[in-house]
């Protein structure tokens, strides 16, 4: 099998899984509470909804930013050896 049929893993980085981990326990608290307000009627839980939403976002956004220049390394790492 040719090297670009090779299927891409993601790279073992401690970065990427520590962002992998915080990441998608508050995007869960967040879709709880989102559920929670729409239930329960209360304000509050909406407004934990969007500072959680907004914090799992940012951390989604350097996760996927990491990922590429994890990737792009290792590809250029790849083309440089013989």
């Amino acid at each position: 099998m040719s090297d670009e049929r090779k299927r891409q893993v993601i790279p073992p980085d401690p970065i990427l899984r520590m962002l992998m981990k915080i990441g998608l326990p508050i995007g869960a608290v967040s879709l709880i509470c989102l559920w929670l307000a729409y239930f329960l009627a209360n304000r509050a839980l909406l407004t934990v909804f969007f500072v959680t939403a907004l914090i799992a976002f940012g951390i989604g956004m350097a996760y996927n930013i990491r990922l590429v220049l994890v990737m792009l390394r290792r590809k250029r790492e790849e083309q440089e050896s013989p």
